[in-house]
């Protein structure tokens, strides 16, 4: 069961990276699509920004709308010298 509520909840955060990416979606249209409250979209949004995503609030014909700016770049930890032991 958690396994799946995971998967699920995964499966909706790359839904709204494709969604954003298409076009400029409010937090109403995007629960209205994905079956689930504003308030779901509003934490969905913020965790995908503190997990390096850049989404953005936009004015766009009198709403608000989100955006996406960049993709999310790959981090890679920098190579360890191979002298150094921590």
């Amino acid at each position: 069961m958690r396994y799946q509520r995971s998967a699920t909840i995964s499966d909706r955060h790359a839904a709204i990276i494709e969604m954003i990416q298409a076009d400029d979606l409010s937090s109403r249209a995007l629960a209205e699509r994905l079956g689930v409250s504003e308030p779901t979209i509003n934490r969905d949004i913020e965790y995908l920004r503190s997990n390096g995503y850049e989404i953005k609030a936009v004015r766009v014909d009198q709403r608000w709308a989100y955006r996406l700016i960049e993709e999310m770049l790959v981090r890679e930890k920098p190579p360890r010298s191979r002298g150094s032991k921590k």
